[in-house]
């Protein structure tokens, strides 16, 4: 391809570099030029031009973007038509994004003129949701580097690919102390819960034993005969080696220790362990807050049935660093920024107005509709709260109390709007 100010004259076949004004409107760039493009340009005065020339050999950025975004779509994914040089690939289901890091990077050193984006790797992705963009630069390519891109971008696996979710039934093991409170037992167990159906499991059995290697060992077992899978420990203390209570009861239980501790922050002082072919999970203590912590990521993996060892883990530090606890005990930096005056990156907040009386619905409440068993309002935010914003705020109104139940144990902030008629 040749890219180069060319006299008008000389311009047929050729392609607009840059969008220009001319009498009657606008010719746009990328428009492949013929006499009457070169009349009006002309009559607007123009005796050069910058264009590009497709060459013998090149292939266009519609047809190049196509074949990459086609080659690199894997399983639950699939292109859209090529348009502006641009193809993006979608999910076709919700799940987890898998993509193949390596070559991605790979794709993006081939030539400059060709850049594929994707989402963050194992991100878990809604139905339709973009996962990747192809974009072409240049107006085209060289057939060797389309085909080069293409070869590397069809793997067996896909380059991109999501792997939905799994419906599992999970066991919850809750160790206490004498001074354990059962209000603190409650809350764990409801964001477990919460958790779970969140990422469309549930949770079955649930015992509370003692804080003792012996009592975990014989609640792993049972768990493990009932079928529960995960088998999730929150203990009443924190792990803090492998010697501790609920490693040791694992170990006693004829269980194997993966990975304690993961370099994901909050969520350091998780156990990851296997009781043959059953996860057993030890929570850390951040996994009684609903906010998202390491726990989450290796919870969403095995329930999508990715493999998950302790080099999984080891590699979640590179991104691993989460948002500020406000129950932590020393704040990495002062609220209002550090010693520099430098301040965080802004927060995002996102709000849903429930309040409405959906008059236009034929009587009866849209948001509280059934929905594959889920009430519209909770779907809006379980979505929302896939998201990064935080906090979340639920406005209601009309019938608020049949609302905000439908809302239980999601991390929401609810504000009630009696006056729902009077606008915001």
């Amino acid at each position: 391809m040749k890219f180069a100010r060319i006299p008008v004259d000389e311009a047929a076949g050729a392609i607009l570099a840059h969008s220009v004004s001319v009498p009657g409107g606008t010719i746009k760039k990328g428009r492949m030029l013929t006499a009457t493009e070169m009349a009006r340009l002309k009559a607007a005065g123009l005796t050069h031009i910058i264009v590009a020339q497709i060459e013998r050999g090149d292939v266009s950025e519609d047809e190049a973007a196509g074949r990459i975004a086609r080659a690199a779509a894997g399983e639950n994914t699939h292109s859209s038509a090529p348009f502006t040089g641009r193809a993006n690939l979608f999910a076709d289901t919700a799940g987890l994004a898998e993509i193949d890091g390596a070559r991605v990077h790979a794709l993006n050193l081939i030539d400059e003129g060709l850049t594929i984006a994707t989402t963050t790797p194992f991100e878990r992705v809604g139905q339709k949701q973009m996962v990747a963009t192809v974009k072409i630069i240049t107006f085209a390519l060289p057939e060797s580097v389309v085909a080069r891109a293409e070869a590397l971008a069809r793997t067996p696996a896909g380059l991109i690919r999501v792997v939905p979710l799994r419906a599992k039934t999970a066991g919850l093991i809750l160790t206490r102390l004498p001074a354990t409170k059962p209000n603190v037992l409650a809350k764990r167990e409801q964001a477990i819960a919460a958790r779970l159906e969140n990422l469309g499991s549930r949770l079955g059995s649930i015992e509370i034993v003692d804080h003792e290697q012996d009592a975990v060992a014989a609640a792993i077992t049972r768990m493990k005969a009932a079928g529960a899978d995960p088998i999730i420990v929150f203990a009443a203390s924190a792990i803090v080696d492998r010697g501790d209570v609920i490693p040791a009861g694992l170990l006693s239980a004829g269980g194997d220790i993966l990975r304690l501790g993961m370099p994901v922050d909050p969520g350091n002082l998780m156990l990851l362990g296997r009781l043959g072919d059953t996860d057993v999970i030890g929570a850390p203590s951040c996994a009684a807050s609903p906010k998202l912590n390491g726990f989450d990521w290796v919870l969403e993996r095995r329930l999508a049935g990715l493999p998950v060892g302790s080099a999984d883990v080891a590699a979640m530090g590179l991104g691993g660093l989460l948002k500020e606890i406000a129950s932590r005990p020393q704040p990495r930096e002062l609220a209002m920024g550090d010693e520099n005056g430098v301040r965080s990156a802004p927060r995002i907040a996102a709000v849903i107005l429930a309040a409405g009386r959906s008059t236009r619905y034929g009587g009866s409440n849209k948001l509280l509709a059934d929905l594959d068993g889920v009430p519209i309002v909770r779907r809006v935010a379980q979505a929302v709260l896939a998201s990064r914003a935080r906090p979340v705020v639920v406005v209601t109104g009309h019938q608020s109390d049949r609302v905000e139940e439908a809302l239980k144990n999601l991390d929401v902030q609810l504000v009630h709007k009696p006056e729902l008629c009077q606008g915001p």
